[in-house]
């Protein structure tokens, strides 16, 4: 990576957990695949899928075409003195307000909760953010139920050993938040190449917060805030 390539990083991935994931994502994509492109087609690949490969073969060769678009249209506007809005990396309303209030809290680890949450490509938020919708109907429905389900998990790809976990409740049962907290982890743990497991808390009788509580569970240890 050369000094323009780098400054163009830091230009266009304004927020640090951003620019830490870019960098740790480029150095996963380059252990595991073979890809031709310069790096404004690396970025450009970023902002639309956050650099998720899915299951793509090891050794794989990926030709990076026509994803610098928007970083090029951007740059050359701006030498012909005419400002765009600078491209920014797709992220769904619901993550988007979680970072927002992670780093308003900034409670101990936020960073690397930030960075977790950051492994999970744009298609797979829009998804979970469907789940959300369908499942909270139900849970005002049937909260009362023994072992109700309220709980979305999502396994990812072989290419990451991270993966979500979002449990939902009511005032009725928020003495339950933990348990159900724990319970998401082990099933996500299921998944034999997860690692890391991030597990979002919501109560879905408030709307005032984005979440109510978040965790990050490793596989030999968990930390949670």
């Amino acid at each position: 990576m050369n000094l323009a390539d780098f400054e163009m990083i830091f230009d266009i991935l304004e927020h640090p957990v951003q620019i830490l994931h870019y960098l740790m994502k480029r150095e996963m994509i380059e252990a595991s695949v073979n890809y031709y492109g310069y790096e404004k087609n690396l970025l450009g690949w970023y902002l639309t899928t956050l650099l998720d490969i899915g299951d793509v073969e090891h050794d794989a060769q990926i030709m990076l075409n026509d994803t610098s678009s928007s970083l090029e249209s951007y740059y050359d506007s701006a030498d012909a003195g005419v400002k765009l809005n600078k491209p920014q990396p797709a992220i769904s309303p619901l993550f988007a307000s979680i970072f927002s209030q992670l780093e308003q809290r900034g409670i101990a680890g936020w960073t690397e909760i930030g960075i977790a949450l950051n492994m999970f490509s744009p298609d797979e938020q829009m998804r979970i953010m469907e789940e959300i919708m369908r499942l909270e109907e139900k849970i005002h429905r049937n909260w009362r139920t023994k072992e109700h389900d309220n709980i979305l998990i999502l396994i990812p790809s072989k290419a990451s050993s991270y993966a979500l976990g979002y449990v939902m409740f009511k005032n009725g049962n928020a003495k339950e938040k933990r348990n159900f907290m724990q319970t998401a982890a082990d099933h996500a743990f299921q998944g034999n190449h997860v690692k890391i497991v991030v597990v979002i808390a919501k109560n879905i009788d408030r709307d005032d917060l984005a979440y109510h509580s978040i965790a990050l569970f490793e596989r030999l240890k968990d930390t949670c805030e």
